[in-house]
Parts: structure tokens; sequence; C-alpha cells
């Protein structure tokens, strides 16, 4: 499974404890998600990423409050 947000920083921050990793890295690049242009400029990479890897099925959601 893979978390979006999460896939422009594939073995980053491993100077860090879990915790700083996700205050220091995670959170701060999963904020910047809530820009509608940076998510559509990001995905498009990522699915690639996702597809070259070997992926044939992806689980989109989206939750709106």
């Amino acid at each position: 499974m893979a978390w979006i947000s999460n896939g422009g920083f594939t073995c980053s921050g491993q100077e860090y404890r879990l915790l700083e990793w996700l205050d220091k890295v995670t959170y701060p690049r999963e904020a910047k998600f809530a820009d509608d242009e940076y998510a559509k400029m990001v995905y498009p990479s990522v699915v690639k990423r996702l597809i070259d890897f070997g992926v044939r099925l992806l689980l989109f959601c989206q939750v709106n409050s």
C-alpha cells in the first residue's frame, strides 16, 4: 500500500527517530497536499512510479469534511 504523499521521500529522514520523522518530514509533506495545484502536479509522477514498480491496482479515496 502506498500513501501518495509519502511517495516523494522514500529513504529520506533516516537520521530521525519515528516521531521526529513524522513531525519534520511526513506531516509537512502531507500538508502540501491541501493545495490542489500541488497535488495535481505530484500525483501523476507518483502513480507512474508505482506502475513502474509493478503495482497494478490503486485505490484512491477522497474525504470531504
